[in-house]
């Protein structure tokens, strides 16, 4: 048994629950407090879009990657404003990914808030 409520977004109380009784909802962690963070497996190259190439814009952009205690991205927010569709081909690219969960003393948890980068740069 454990106490109910354990965790880094509720106190403990003194009720127990067994390992069966603690099924989800599962409270997301902030990406700064797991205490393992998850890893990427896989990331899927973005598709540029064509009127982006043909502007052809370049850059990096950060996007914040919220993923469950399966390693499967559940949202991606674009930050910042770019156009030609590229804020919806970075988004599509890293809801694609793959991740090792993060953990939070052992055990895997939904993570929120994962910083990454899109890049797109025009090779020639």
């Amino acid at each position: 048994s454990a106490r109910a409520g354990n965790s880094t977004s509720v106190a403990a109380g003194k009720e127990t629950m067994t390992i069966d009784e603690a099924t989800g909802p599962f409270v997301s962690q902030p990406y700064a407090s797991v205490t393992t963070k998850p890893r990427m497996k896989s990331v899927p190259p973005v598709e540029v879009p064509a009127e982006a190439m043909k502007a052809e814009v370049q850059g990096s952009w950060t996007i914040t990657i919220d993923i469950d205690v399966n390693g499967v991205p559940t949202a991606a927010t674009f930050s910042g404003q770019v156009g030609f569709g590229v804020e919806e081909a970075c988004v599509a690219a890293w809801m694609r990914s793959r991740w090792k969960p993060g953990l939070q003393d052992g055990a895997p948890v939904p993570v929120k808030g994962i910083p990454m980068k899109c890049v797109i740069k025009i090779v020639e």
